[in-house]
């Protein structure tokens, strides 16, 4: 079977050797040549799958580190809104630099 994929002889020459008809040695090269067609199409899915699962445990296993990374950001984004807030309550204490003081 194997010398006739390699083509290290010719379907006459491995028939002769094992007493076996030419269509029964075609029959078997087609089905080992679809079935290993079939098979390498089976790993590529394989490896998409396992691609995938691969990637959902890295977010699984990094859930813990993302939540933290979550309340960093949280606990940064809530500092700078009160800095925010104590800069405009200090701006609206302070007078107008452009005014003259007097009512108009």
């Amino acid at each position: 079977m194997l010398a006739s994929v390699k083509r290290e002889k010719t379907i006459a020459e491995i028939c002769r050797e094992h007493d076996i008809s030419e269509t029964l040695l075609r029959a078997w090269r087609e089905q080992f040549l679809a079935a290993g067609a079939e098979r390498l199409q089976g790993k590529a899915d394989r490896t998409v799958l396992d691609e995938l699962r691969k990637q959902r445990e890295d977010i699984a296993t990094d859930g813990t580190s993302m939540t933290s990374g979550t309340a960093r950001i949280r606990e940064h984004a809530a500092a700078v809104r009160s800095e925010a807030a104590a800069s405009a309550r200090a701006t609206s204490r302070s007078p107008d630099p452009t005014s003259s003081g007097t009512p108009t």
